[in-house]
């Protein structure tokens, strides 16, 4: 084992029963970042005939938390509650996963017929049914994961149909997010373990396209400047932080400064940030509601220091 630490756990069904070949990932928090900052910080397993995983070979002083999806049962997301000591091995014991729900419904397009293909995701309950801090879950929703990787996923058929299983218990969140549509969402939808909330269906809608520029001061177009558009409203904070990433802008800009974002919503308004290399950054950018004229942002140049 040398100097590395290790993580040792087993998982087990409601009964007790050991549960094999169930994906664990180890999630590697570095510094005083939220989540893993690179792809080497999610390191994947999966449990033997006995229902064990192990990760070895740690590096010390790092903040962990291990991920524990079955494709039927709920998610259970285990925090190490200190840093990693070089050779320590630390046993979370048996993690017990509870039997989750299932999700379905149809998504219908801009003429009411079936859309096929359309991603559709449900996210479990973010604070336990008796109330709770909702901004400290909302902070460990977003440690736990970067964009998607809290939520449950599934592809719409060739009649619009979808099921999503393994849902946690609880109110949760369910969106369809077609590719150059608005994102549809359901909230507050109750969902029980071993049964199924049906009918669950989304009704796509036209959106519109932000298209503009981004310049230096003497109207010199920025290339690869990146943008990153947020929704504004009741309703739009939670749904941005379940979508946040820290790494995925909403666009970048080509060679003449230019960039398009499509699917944006008629119902909410947006502001937008803009930032480049050399350049100081633009944040809450007021977005003009709906398509028009597009929209112009000019950045300075960050100012020089001298390396001594």
């Amino acid at each position: 084992q040398g100097d590395g630490a290790e993580v040792v756990l087993r998982v087990v069904d409601a009964g007790g029963g050991a549960l094999a070949d169930i994906p664990v990932e180890l999630l590697i928090r570095r510094g005083s970042a939220l989540r893993p900052t690179a792809a080497g910080d999610r390191r994947r397993g999966a449990t033997d005939a006995r229902g064990d995983a192990v990760f070895a070979g740690l590096e010390a002083d790092l903040r962990v938390e291990v991920r524990v999806r079955s494709p039927r049962h709920a998610d259970r997301v285990v925090a190490v509650p200190s840093r990693l000591q070089a050779g320590e091995r630390i046993d979370l014991g048996v993690i017990t996963l509870a039997e989750g729900g299932s999700v379905t419904g149809r998504v219908y397009g801009l003429d009411g017929a079936p859309a096929a293909g359309v991603p559709v995701l449900a996210w479990s309950p973010l604070m336990n049914p008796k109330g709770g801090n909702a901004l400290a879950a909302r902070a460990a929703a977003m440690r736990r994961g970067t964009r998607d990787e809290d939520a449950r996923e599934t592809v719409t058929d060739a009649e619009g149909r979808y099921r999503i299983d393994g849902v946690g218990e609880g109110q949760i969140l369910v969106r369809a997010r077609p590719a150059r549509a608005p994102q549809r969402e359901r909230r507050g939808l109750e969902c029980v373990a071993s049964e199924v909330l049906s009918g669950v269906d989304f009704q796509l809608i036209e959106g519109w396209a932000l298209a503009g520029r981004v310049l230096q001061k003497d109207e010199v177009p920025i290339v690869k400047a990146t943008l990153f558009i947020n929704a504004q409203g009741e309703g739009a904070l939670l749904g941005r932080l379940l979508d946040a990433s820290g790494s995925e802008p909403d666009a970048i800009t080509d060679t003449e400064g230019r960039f398009r974002i499509e699917g944006l919503d008629p119902e909410l308004s947006y502001r937008i940030a803009a930032s480049a290399t050399g350049f100081v950054d633009r944040q809450r950018i007021q977005v003009p509601k709906g398509p028009g004229e597009g929209l112009t942002i000019a950045l300075d140049p960050a100012p020089y220091v001298e390396v001594r």
